[in-house]
């Protein structure tokens, strides 16, 4: 799958190249240098993403636990991390630059989940995420806990934080801190237990 996203950004990458070309008469006409301005954009300087969605639900599939329940989930999980990141790794030494990240957008892990559902049924089922709505199934996002997982901030962020190296930017652990119930001191507190 690697590879494939690393196909589809190389195409994507020629696309960007090509309108790019048309400097001034272009779309991006902004992101080019024309002599006189600076450039704000280099295209040789981007790094392609491919996000990860459902990782908890994948070792959830495989092991029969969801990351927060066991540490051979944890473990699997870090493997498939590295595995993938090593596949990147190999297309970076072939001249484009890609890097896991978690995904930014719950679309996606919507998509996924209903795909899932339509191609492998029950199997998908055991594992998709949903508020008791047919039409709200999704995968967790990234390398992160399960939000229904009875966690403590730190604990959820000790789990998360596993992963952080592997999946590099934009990988954020979420961390719910209601107004009304959320004093200033505990967030303090929260904050340098975190360091």
């Amino acid at each position: 799958l690697v590879d494939v996203s690393a196909l589809a950004h190389i195409q994507k990458r020629r696309f960007i190249e090509r309108l790019l070309l048309q400097k001034k008469a272009g779309p991006l006409a902004l992101l080019t240098a024309d002599g006189e301005t600076t450039q704000f954009f280099y295209l040789d300087q981007c790094v392609f993403d491919v996000g990860i969605a459902g990782l908890n639900e994948c070792v959830q599939h495989l092991t029969g636990n969801e990351l927060h329940e066991s540490d051979d989930a944890q473990k699997l999980a870090g493997n498939i991390l590295e595995t993938l990141g090593t596949r990147c790794a190999h297309w970076n030494e072939d001249g484009i630059a890609m890097a896991l990240s978690a995904t930014k957008d719950p679309r996606l892990e919507h998509r996924f989940a209903v795909l899932d559902l339509e191609h492998f049924g029950h199997p998908a089922r055991a594992v998709v995420k949903s508020d008791d709505s047919p039409t709200d199934v999704r995968y967790t996002p990234g390398a992160e806990v399960a939000t229904a997982a009875d966690l403590s901030p730190i604990e959820r962020l000790r789990i998360e934080s596993r992963f952080h190296s592997l999946l590099g930017h934009g990988s954020p652990t979420r961390i719910a801190a209601p107004d009304s119930e959320t004093s200033p001191a505990s967030v303090a507190n929260f904050s340098t237990a975190a360091m």
